[in-house]
């Protein structure tokens, strides 16, 4: 048997790097940074955060969030290489170290705005960017989940002299799941209600949200991708009204009209059928769909009215499966993050499909929307770190050089 005395015995004559994480597990407190680039690519999400206890015991604060745009002409590369279906293995190779160099470098830039140190923080959770998503049903054509994150881990690691947990997907496949979305397990421990049952809504480049039952309920939590939130737009945008890379607002779609031809043959995606927890992103929802399904319909709708079409396919699609999710007349609250909270039209869109529920901001529970991402990998970060339940166990741990 092994006694208190040996682990003891054990942590002394532990390699230093081991030794700090475990004197990091045992703080009270931990000071983690939150890093996330969504599929939109819109820049790197950067939130630090003070997190103490785990499991259900979990709390938090956010101290500072900020968003790191890229530098000029990156944003462009990423949506080039990610979207298209020939890319040089040399090419991957090289953006997984490089986007590592510039994570790390990006990380020391607002510790810099901040007013901060390196050595005020614990811990690092990284999301990195996801290159590829292949879940096994229909899409990867293999008997089993696969997905791809880029930004080395270890080269943060290296850059910023702090441990770094990232590639967090990789152990949700590895269990026989789809690596996405991770967002439940950590939306149970951080916004679990007693007077009502919660859904969690994400719209970013891709939507999916989580069902938080009322009250202390243990059952796992339902969390899926519903379909397009705003990648469809983004692309449509980026097409058609040049040097601009969103509907700002939605106000380009508020003024279009809806092409229901179209919305009826978009919605025919087999996606859309598919049983949960299902996976998806932007390698099924695309422009060169959209564009196909306009053909084949032979219409082509002018952009404003493309935009408010596909609009009314993130609205739909969502309202839908919240309603399929939630059993009829069953008081819900929903909690919107990502890009999307900021369009007026997809919103407004929203409360109507779901009144007489709320549909509201996170910022009204004291979180902002844009920032709850990063906030979610941090957590997991702390769960791997010193959470007891190895359900919420993701990610690999990358240690600097001193």
């Amino acid at each position: 048997m092994i006694g208190a005395d040996t682990v003891l015995v054990n942590v002394k004559f532990m390699n230093k790097s081991l030794q700090k994480l475990v004197g990091i597990a045992g703080k009270k407190e931990r000071s983690i940074v939150g890093m996330m680039s969504g599929t939109s690519a819109d820049g790197l999400d950067i939130v630090w955060c003070r997190i103490s206890g785990h499991g259900k015991q979990t709390r938090f604060s956010i101290e500072q969030f900020l968003t790191m745009p890229w530098p000029s002409g990156l944003k462009e590369r990423l949506i080039r290489q990610i979207h298209t279906q020939q890319v040089r293995p040399l090419d991957i190779c090289v953006l997984h170290t490089e986007l590592g160099k510039l994570f790390g470098r990006m990380l020391l830039d607002a510790f810099q705005k901040w007013g901060i140190g390196a050595e005020q923080i614990d811990l690092i959770a990284s999301h990195g960017h996801t290159f590829y998503h292949a879940p096994a049903a229909g899409f990867s054509g293999k008997p089993f989940h696969a997905t791809m994150q880029l930004a080395d881990g270890d080269h943060i690691a290296h850059a910023t002299d702090l441990i770094t947990i990232s590639d967090f997907r990789q152990r949700d496949t590895a269990r026989g799941r789809q690596g996405a979305p991770l967002a439940g397990y950590a939306d149970r421990l951080l916004f679990s209600s007693d007077k009502a049952t919660r859904i969690m809504l994400n719209m970013g480049g891709i939507a999916n949200f989580s069902v938080i039952k009322k009250g202390p309920d243990d059952s796992e939590v339902l969390s899926y991708d519903t379909g397009p939130g705003n990648t469809l737009l983004d692309a449509v945008v980026r097409k058609y009204y040049p040097g601009e890379t969103f509907d700002k607002g939605g106000e380009k779609a508020s003024g279009g009209k809806i092409d229901h031809t179209l919305l009826k043959r978009l919605k025919s995606h087999p996606y859309f059928s598919m049983k949960p927890p299902r996976s998806t992103g932007f390698e099924v929802f695309n422009i060169q769909w959209v564009e196909q399904c306009m053909d084949e319909e032979e219409v082509h709708p002018a952009p404003e009215d493309l935009l408010a079409t596909l609009t009314r396919l993130t609205v739909e699609t969502i309202a839908e499966e919240i309603r399929r999710a939630v059993p009829v007349h069953h008081p819900i609250e929903v909690f919107v993050s990502g890009g999307g909270v900021h369009n007026k039209t997809m919103m407004d869109g929203l409360q109507r499909e779901l009144q007489p529920y709320p549909v509201q901001s996170l910022d009204v529970l004291g979180v902002s929307a844009d920032a709850k991402e990063g906030l979610l990998f941090a957590v997991l970060a702390n769960e791997l770190i010193c959470g007891e339940n190895p359900e919420c166990h993701f990610g690999k741990i990358s240690f600097p050089d001193k």
